[in-house]
């Protein structure tokens, strides 16, 4: 019965733990010149991020299709769950951004206007100019406070604190805010994945920091470990909904 419990429970948390820190942990043991190759443009940090964008894309969108009910209504009167629709094309514009939308592997051009725009002038949107306000009093390198909440990278930080934190933590904590999403039927993450995406940041910021290594590859090691964590939280929500189901049906 205990080790039941402790597969059930604790190894996961314990395995994503591992799975989480052993990217940073290669920036102690990899040469410069062998992280840069790991974290360059289509290497194999990004192109892991895509897959697990995909991937959570995927299990979101498995979740919208098996959602489908003739006797539940969920959130504006529908017959699906429209959140796991929404979660499962957001997933899929991020792994589209990540390799942008292919081009480079497919040898698209990138159009006039983007390649004006676009800092790497690439066919994305995160990487528009745009969405990257600077201080001009300095080297330009100086992200704006508010800018900084307004850049991808800042929405994306919004994002999960939000989704995969915040609201875990209150639906947790107060009855009627789970008897609301209990209603409209939202989808709850387990608080365990949003610590991990915590320290996942906190990681980041203290490398950051120390000035100990180059900020490039701890930022494409930082954004393939959230692109993870989402994928751990869509399988979570996949394995939480089964759940219900099941108990729904040995109940009739």
């Amino acid at each position: 019965m205990g080790t039941n419990i402790f597969t059930r429970i604790y190894l996961p948390p314990m395995v994503v733990f591992l799975l989480l820190v052993f990217p940073f942990s290669l920036l102690f043991f990899q040469t410069p010149e062998q992280i840069e190759y790991l974290t360059r443009e289509d290497g194999i940090v990004e192109n892991l991020s895509a897959l697990f964008y995909f991937f959570a894309s995927c299990v979101c969108i498995l979740c919208f299709i098996k959602s489908r009910s003739t006797e539940k209504i969920y959130f504006l009167k529908s017959r699906r769950n429209y959140f796991y629709l929404a979660l499962g094309l957001l997933f899929f514009f991020c792994a589209g951004e990540e390799i942008s939308w292919g081009q480079r592997i497919v040898g698209i051009p990138t159009t006039e206007w983007l390649a004006e725009h676009n800092l790497q002038g690439e066919t994305n949107l995160h990487n528009l100019k745009v969405l990257y306000a600077k201080d001009r009093s300095t080297t330009g390198e100086v992200q704006l406070g508010l800018g900084h909440w307004l850049s991808p990278e800042g929405i994306l930080i919004l994002f999960w604190f939000g989704f995969c934190l915040f609201i875990p933590t209150i639906n947790a904590l107060f009855q009627k805010v789970n008897n609301f999403t209990s209603r409209i039927h939202f989808p709850i993450v387990p608080i365990w994945v949003g610590v991990f995406f915590a320290l996942n940041q906190l990681i980041y910021t203290l490398f950051k920091a120390k000035k100990l290594f180059a900020i490039h590859p701890m930022a494409e090691f930082k954004e393939t470990n959230c692109a993870f964590l989402f994928l751990i939280a869509s399988i979570s929500l996949y394995l939480l909904y089964a759940k219900k189901d099941l108990a729904n049906l040995n109940r009739t």
